[in-house]
């Protein structure tokens, strides 16, 4: 009796842990060491994906990009009914629905204005598979666009306070991964004999995405992600840096009684010179501060009474505490800055025009709408496309980058009838390219309304190709044209009016939010310029990129109906 009740006070998780522990032993002594580390990894992130789904989410965005990596180097992988990166966002959505019955949280997700578009876009495009050339790709096709909603409204689920900024890492976090492998193939570390550059001492970087293209696209929407939480950071630790400058105390009186000093910003001591006194009430004195204040205080505690908030936001300089939390800013900052470098790097060594002209219309949109006054926007927009053209006029720019993009723009709009044109390996890619459109014009002659199936191209294509280009590539080269030819007239309709509802609700919370949170708002927003202009180049949904992009939605939903206080976020209009 007393050996069963000395079992009972045996803490079931400590057992759990030793039973683990012993597994681990046992693998690393019977395996080779590679594979043992290998499963001790995996199984250090399965238990602390269990313990937190940020963890999940994390691993998911990280190892997603490496669907054709892993199929190219492990036979395992090719022999599974799904790629990795499919495997990693069922198991993160199998632990969110998991821990949501075990801590008894709401099961349904929680309604934000962003499915509605995505919604749209589904039904609009589930009436191809009516007319399709093969119902099961376009199964398959649906299913990947119903993921973007479904880990958008996981995304939606997770936004509580604290966790925004765990999720922008996890985004820029894979994209930096993704950089790092390129920057190896760029140096000669991997690539094959088609991909030599610069007079054959580099390699086109791909990453694990097996192509350059679409690695040139990731590279260029994390690094507009990446960019507008720069800014938005950089403003945030700016007004933390002004909030501790010291400035003259002021002694407020209430019932007759002096109050302890407290040092007021910049802002409200110009105030006080045309005040002789202020409001008795704390709600009103709490009123005037947030209109002086463009943003809530960073130091701020949640639930601290007004003057103990005051009093921290505009602590003198001297304060060690309060230098420590702008130096910790500060550090965040450089990690930001150094994740742009890396990224920006990535994108050139792409060498993936589509990406670079891309990501110059996230430029744009960037410089346009980082500042609150458009016109400011204008001016630097202004200032960016001449700098630009004078480079390119004068020289300054390289030769090797200007050649590279006036080659491209002549050979585009350099053909009329690409069935005439002779293939050589200079205009290779943009005959192939023109090819493709040409074939997803007459799929979308044939099939007007409803188009060939979503999905179905490699099915329908062997009809319309043309005599040089019997081999599809799975896509037209042009997401717009490729939605016409797979969905038809209704499915294209539905596309642009989602992309225009998604801009319009990103726009809402660019306008509504301050600091970090419009920084992350202002740098999706160049997502999805990115998006709009790489898309006439090339169909960017591949390797898993759609679950990122859902996660972005995701951001912005949280964003839409939740808005921050000091107290944590609450739902808006309550």
């Amino acid at each position: 009796m007393l050996a069963r009740a000395q079992l009972r006070t045996v803490p079931w998780r400590s057992l759990l842990w030793a039973a683990i522990a012993f597994a681990a032993g046992v693998a690393i002594y019977v395996m080779p060491l590679s594979t043992a580390l290998l499963v001790l990894t995996l199984a250090i992130l399965i238990v602390l994906s269990l313990i937190d789904t940020r963890i999940a989410l994390f691993v998911t965005l990280v190892i997603g990009p490496l669907k054709i990596l892993t199929e190219t180097e492990v036979p395992l992988a090719r022999e599974l009914p799904i790629d990795i990166g499919q495997i990693a966002f069922f198991a993160t959505l199998g632990i969110w629905v998991v821990r949501s019955i075990a801590m008894r949280q709401q099961m349904f997700p929680r309604w934000s204005p962003i499915y509605l578009p995505l919604i749209l876009f589904l039904v609009a495009v589930s009436f191809s598979l009516w007319n399709s050339a093969a119902p099961l790709s376009t199964i398959k096709e649906l299913v990947q666009f119903a993921e973007i909603l479904v880990i958008a409204a996981l995304v939606v689920s997770l936004m509580e306070p604290g966790n925004l900024g765990w999720i922008v890492a996890a985004l820029i976090a894979s994209g930096v991964v993704q950089a790092l492998i390129g920057i190896y193939e760029f140096r000669g570390g991997s690539g094959a004999p088609s991909l030599w550059i610069l007079d054959f001492h580099y390699f086109r970087a791909f990453g694990s995405f097996g192509q350059p293209n679409p690695f040139g696209a990731f590279m260029g929407l994390i690094l507009a992600l990446s960019l507008g939480c720069t800014f938005g950071w950089a403003s945030e630790v700016w007004a933390s840096y002004k909030n501790l400058t010291p400035c003259p105390p002021l002694r407020e009186r209430r019932g007759g009684t002096d109050n302890d000093e407290i040092y007021l910003s910049p802002s409200l001591h110009n105030q006080q010179k045309t005040k002789e006194r202020f409001p008795n009430s704390h709600a009103r004195l709490a009123r005037i501060f947030s209109t002086l204040t463009s943003s809530p205080s960073p130091f701020a505690e949640r639930g601290a009474p007004l003057g103990s908030m005051i009093d921290q936001a505009n602590r003198p300089s001297s304060d060690p505490k309060g230098r420590g939390e702008v130096l910790s800013y500060i550090t965040i900052l450089l990690l930001l800055l150094f994740a742009d470098a890396i990224l920006a790097i990535g994108l050139l060594v792409s060498w993936s025009r589509g990406a670079w002209i891309g990501f110059s219309g996230a430029a744009l949109i960037l410089l346009f709408f980082a500042p609150k006054r458009r016109l400011i926007g204008a001016i630097l927009v202004v200032l960016l496309i001449g700098g630009t053209a004078f480079m390119f006029a004068t020289g300054l720019a390289p030769a090797s980058l200007v050649a590279r993009a006036s080659d491209f723009t002549q050979e585009l709009v350099g053909y009329t009838d690409v069935r005439g044109a002779q293939i050589s390996d200079a205009n290779y890619a943009v005959l192939e390219r023109l090819a493709h459109w040409h074939a997803a014009i007459d799929m979308a002659t044939d099939n007007p309304w409803i188009g060939i199936g979503f999905g179905a191209w490699d099915a329908a294509y062997p009809r319309y190709a043309l005599m040089n280009w019997p081999t599809g590539l799975g896509h037209a080269h042009n997401f717009y044209l490729n939605v016409l030819a797979e969905t038809g007239v209704i499915g294209l309709i539905g596309y642009l009016a989602a992309c225009v509802m998604i801009f319009v609700l990103t726009m809402r919370v660019l306008n509504q939010e301050s600091g970090f949170r419009r920084g992350v708002a202002l740098g999706i927003l160049g997502v999805w310029g990115h998006l709009a202009v790489h898309s006439v180049f090339d169909k960017l949904f591949v390797n898993n990129l759609p679950l990122h992009l859902g996660v972005m939605l995701g951001l912005i939903g949280g964003l839409l109906i939740y808005r921050w206080h000091n107290d944590g976020y609450s739902r808006s209009g309550n």
